[in-house]
């Protein structure tokens, strides 16, 4: 396997792992209707991200 499709395969394994972890928090669709499988890896990223923010941000108002 050469460096490229081991990136790809890196990457792709990132993509679901941030998938499940979205899907797990109740995020399945972005506010223009895409649904996760639409995203890129950074896209993917940048909203686990917000979610995460937005959560700890809820559990610390209590």
């Amino acid at each position: 396997m050469n460096l490229t499709a081991s990136k790809s395969t890196s990457d792709e394994h990132e993509k679901d792992d941030l998938k499940e972890k979205l899907l797990f928090l109740g995020y399945y669709k972005t506010p223009d209707k895409r649904q996760l499988y639409e995203l890129s890896l950074t896209e993917l990223k940048r909203i686990y991200q917000n979610e995460i923010r937005k959560k700890a941000a809820v559990t610390n108002e209590y």
